[in-house]
Formats: structure tokens, C-alpha cells, sequence
């Protein structure tokens, strides 16, 4: 997803040019190398489609092959902030909206009345799909980017069988946060709100049982510095009955920026490093347990992959070819796929596997 300017720095577009690097020693099949493409080009998420890939970048979506060549670009989506699959179609969420796409054809999801102008006054925040007793649920965050401080317009719930939307106003009784994370997970799904010191539950997070639906708030005692830390929720993963929150910490040290929290008990895995680690933007489950990236940097790039094991226990995963500040993190058919301020790394998850020390950060 975009992430606020302040918080991270944007690289100018440097066209659609393309940089294969086969940089893993030994035996490796073409298709298991190390891929780095796009260089320039900030890219915010990536969807799979067979053996091709759809890449949702700062400047519109490409359409790659299975080599990582762009096939065709799409412009006029605007930013692409947020893509999610569902069977055939594509969610497109960007700064002009909420797109489908569905065997080339194209359409506009409106969620709010009237028309609206690809000025980022309608602009889609976190977004993920949900799916409980056979039905589809496309839950995202609406923002209004036209104003120096960026404003909620709500978050929206889309029936995907009905094609219709309605604002989804469990959360309300908060105070009507603006959700920077979601996480959809059936019978439940969590948000995760922003920083912003004048509302009542700054940098928390919920979780809203659909079946009422109401809204609880679940990270109380989550582990902080003092009363002054306050993170806005950047990432949310569930493993097991384990859920991880990333966090941005902003500058200073100590602040927690990635915490486990199970059955109410909260542990800190990762606290902020000034202008080295100041916020997590990814969690994905990897092997046993789950890959986090760092991310989110004021005006340092210092991209940084850590593994998290069963047992909690942290290690950073060393020797990968990092570029930039990443922005989102997948894992896909045996990849990991990096989305950077600098383009796309693929990672072969073996080498992953490899690079991950067995002494573990205390």
C-alpha cells in the first residue's frame, strides 16, 4: 500500500527499464534465480495470475510475463495502492478508487454517490478479501489525500456476489478511526489504525466479529517504551493462533515496531533503530514461521528482511540483494517477492531458507 510522504521517501520513475540479475552461486535453474526488475519504479503490490504477475506500481499497473518482461502498462488507474484476487477478477484498489478487472474487462466499483475525480479524494488505503460461509467481502480503508493531512472517508465493506457496497460501521463506537491495516480472516477481521494523537485509540488494534459484527479492542498491553509511543499499525498476519503487528516507530530507538500477541498476552520481537530500522511494512508466514520487512523509512534506505520462528525467536536474513525501502512483501509458489522503492526483487525461497543465520538475535 502508499504510504504517507513524510514517512517514505519516493524515487523518481525512471521508466519501465528492466534489470535481470543472476546473482545466487551455484546450480540454479533460470526460473529460481534471484530476478531484480524494475528498477526505478516503486512498486507497491503484486497479484499472480498463472505464470504471469500483476504489479500495482506509484505510476499504474503492469502486466508481466512469466520472464518478468512487461507485456502492457495501464495509466489511468492512477497510483496503484492495493491489489487482491478473487478467482478470476482484480481488485485495483489506487489514488483514483476501487477498479475490477475480469477477463479484460474493466470497470469502476463506486463506493461513495457521485463521481469522482482521480485526485485522490477517493483514494483506497489497506483492502483484503474475506471470505466466511461461501461469501466474498472485499473490506477496505477510503481516505481523502487532496489535503496536507490525510483524511478517513470510512472503511467500506464490497458484496462481491452483489455487487455492492455499503460503509461498514462496526468500528464507529471507536471514534471512526482511519484504518492504515486489515487483515481478513473469516469469522473475524482486524484493523489497524493510525498515529494520530487527537483520536481516542491512536495506533491500536481491533477485532470485529462479523456474525454480530461488533468491534473489540485487542491490543491492550501491547508492549511499549512509555506513554509516548504511539506507532500507527502498518501490517497485520495471522499464524496460527499467533497474530503479528507491524508498527511504524517514527525516529528514536526503543519503540516496538513488530509484536506477537496470543490470547491477550503480547510479546515485542523487533523495537525501532534510529534511521536503521524504523517501522516493519510486511508480514508474511515463510517455512515455520514468518518473514518480516522493514520499511517505512523518513529519508534512509535501509531495507531489512527478518525471520520470526515458531519459538519467537528473531533473526535478521542476511546476503539478499535489498534495494530501496520495501513497501510490501509476498510469498508465492516457492518465491519470495520483495516490492521496493526501487523496483521488484524474487527471491528463490530456498536461498531465503539459506540466508537465515541459525544463532538468533536475542
Amino acid at each position: 500500500m502508499l504510504r504517507d510522504a513524510r514517512r517514505v521517501s519516493r524515487r523518481p520513475g525512471a521508466g519501465w527499464l528492466l534489470c535481470l540479475g543472476l546473482l545466487v552461486p551455484g546450480p540454479l535453474r533460470a526460473e529460481e534465480a534471484v530476478r531484480q526488475v524494475l528498477a526505478g519504479v516503486r512498486v507497491n503490490d503484486i497479484a499472480f495470475d498463472r505464470d504471469a504477475y500483476v504489479v500495482g506500481t506509484s505510476s499504474g499497473l503492469l502486466y508481466l510475463d512469466k520472464e518478468f518482461r512487461v507485456k502492457t502498462s495501464r495509466a489511468g488507474t492512477g497510483p496503484v495502492t492495493a491489489l487482491v484476487q478473487d478467482g478470476g477478477a482484480l481488485f485495483i484498489g489506487s489514488a483514483c478508487g476501487l477498479y475490477k478487472e475480469q477477463k479484460g474487462r474493466w470497470s469502476r466499483v463506486p463506493l461513495i454517490e457521485g463521481e469522482a475525480a482521480c485526485d485522490g479524494s477517493q483514494s483506497v488505503g489497506a483492502m483484503c478479501l474475506n471470505r466466511e460461509k461461501r461469501r466474498a467481502t472485499l473490506f477496505l480503508s477510503l481516505e481523502d489525500h487532496t489535503i496536507e493531512s490525510v483524511e478517513s472517508l470510512g472503511v467500506y465493506a464490497f458484496d462481491v456476489a452483489k455487487g455492492s457496497a455499503a460503509r461498514f460501521d462496526a468500528l464507529q463506537p471507536f471514534g471512526g478511526l482511519r484504518m492504515t491495516a486489515v487483515l481478513c480472516a473469516g469469522a473475524t477481521v482486524f484493523f489497524g489504525s493510525d498515529d494520530e494523537s487527537d483520536s481516542a485509540h491512536p495506533g491500536q488494534v481491533f477485532a470485529v466479529s462479523l456474525s454480530s459484527p461488533s468491534a473489540s479492542l485487542i491490543s491492550e498491553g501491547m508492549p511499549k517504551a512509555d506513554e509516548l509511543d504511539v506507532g500507527e499499525v502498518t501490517a497485520l498476519r495471522r499464524a496460527g493462533s499467533r497474530l503479528f503487528v507491524g508498527r511504524y516507530a517514527g525516529y528514536g530507538t526503543g519503540q516496538c515496531v513488530l509484536a506477537a500477541g496470543d490470547a491477550g498476552r503480547w510479546s515485542c520481537l523487533l523495537r525501532s533503530e534510529a534511521d536503521a530500522l524504523e517501522g516493519v511494512s510486511a508480514v508474511e508466514k515463510f517455512s515455520k514461521g514468518v518473514l518480516a520487512a522493514s520499511g517505512l523509512m523518513a529519508n534512509v534506505d535501509a531495507a531489512r528482511v527478518f525471520y520470526v520462528d515458531e519459538g519467537l525467536a528473531v533473526s535478521e536474513v542476511k546476503g539478499l540483494p535489498l534495494r530501496g525501502q520495501i513497501v510490501n512483501l509476498r510469498v508465492r509458489a516457492g518465491r519470495v517477492f520483495l516490492c521496493t522503492t526501487d523496483g521488484l526483487v524474487v527471491v528463490p525461497g530456498r536461498q531465503v531458507e539459506g540466508a537465515i543465520p541459525r544463532r538468533r538475535l536475542p
